[in-house]
């Protein structure tokens, strides 16, 4: 277009970001200077850029982007906080959250399904299972989103009793649970140790539903039969390849192994599968946290010494380590990959 000095408009735009969404980094700056060169941007050109920053796991620009809006006197519509509300849960912007929340309520967006199953998403990833209970509670319909939502908000919240009786409740309504839903009651069934709660509904998702177990699934299952103390079934599970074969150069499942047995005190199996992830070339991701600041987020990589004053946080840190342990607290660490 630009070579035939032609000057598309705001809806050619938009269905041109559109088709880059999942974009790779190399065309991302070219999708930047494209929505940048628009000289009249309407609401679907921002809603479009903000969904090609979250699909590109870009959630803070997307988040900033949201906030650009604002300034340029853009009012955001359902679709405009149904995109952004997953980015603010990836960077635990829970003020920010909550903000959006007033706005929904304050110009009358509800009910409206994809917005809601977002503000649930939303208040899960921060840990606020009141108010994502709240919004579940509130919903005139709810869809196995809905409920898989709130299943797994439980299940983030330690509230494993909780996400199996509400996975329950789904079922009574007449839904059937999809591969995702059973994803979420199995991580909740490991998060609180459900030995027998999860072993049920595992099988209740290949038996009576037909599924077939994934990834996932078999994760879960493995994770919690080693928190159980059943190492052995945890580690003929994984002999059977089911997650090696499947994913023979994921890093997670080889760090899953070497923690189960961490905790079981078999410390010759722990280096024995760190020589396999090294003799691959398999190393851990670095652990990510966001903190929230007067409406900025922060992100933090663990080890990360990269912000300007990364001195004077290690230090405030260290005192913090040392008021814990003063206070008695005292932090796992059987785990071989922590």
């Amino acid at each position: 277009m630009e070579s035939l000095r032609l000057k598309p408009d705001a809806g050619t735009m938009a269905s041109l970001l559109l088709a880059m969404t999942n974009t790779s980094s190399e065309t991302m700056s070219y999708v930047k200077e494209m929505f940048a060169k628009l000289d009249k941007k309407n609401l679907v050109s921002w809603n479009v850029m903000i969904a090609v920053y979250v699909n590109s796991s870009m959630p803070t620009e997307a988040v900033d982007l949201y906030s650009q809006m604002d300034v340029q006197g853009i009012e955001p519509d359902a679709i405009s906080i149904a995109s952004v509300l997953p980015a603010c849960g990836d960077l635990s912007a829970l003020l920010l959250g909550r903000q959006i929340h007033q706005y929904v309520e304050r110009k009358k967006l509800r009910p409206n399904l994809l917005l809601e199953n977002a503000l649930i998403d939303i208040y899960a990833k921060c840990g606020s299972l009141a108010e994502a209970r709240a919004v579940f509670d509130g919903m005139k319909f709810r869809d196995v989103v809905s409920w898989t939502s709130m299943i797994s908000a439980y299940g983030m919240g330690g509230k494993g009793c909780d996400a199996v009786t509400l996975f329950s409740k789904m079922q009574n309504s007449g839904l059937c649970p999809d591969s995702i839903a059973f994803v979420s009651v199995l991580s909740a069934c490991s998060h609180s140790g459900l030995l027998e709660e999860g072993q049920y509904n595992f099988k209740l998702m290949t038996e009576r539903y037909k599924i077939i177990p994934r990834i996932e699934h078999f994760a879960c299952l493995v994770d919690l039969l080693g928190r159980a103390g059943k190492v052995e079934e945890a580690y003929r599970l994984l002999a059977a390849d089911h997650l090696f074969r499947l994913a023979p150069e994921q890093s997670g499942y080889y760090v899953l192994l070497s923690n189960i047995y961490a905790k079981a005190g078999r410390w010759d199996d722990v280096t024995t599968v760190r020589s396999i992830m090294k003799r691959k070339g398999l190393k851990k991701m670095p652990g990510a946290s966001n903190v929230e600041i007067n409406d900025r987020v922060y992100t933090f990589l663990a080890g990360d010494q990269s912000h300007a004053q990364s001195k004077k946080i290690y230090e405030e840190l260290d005192v913090l380590v040392g008021k814990m342990k003063e206070a008695g607290y005292v932090p796992e660490t059987d785990s071989a990959n922590n």
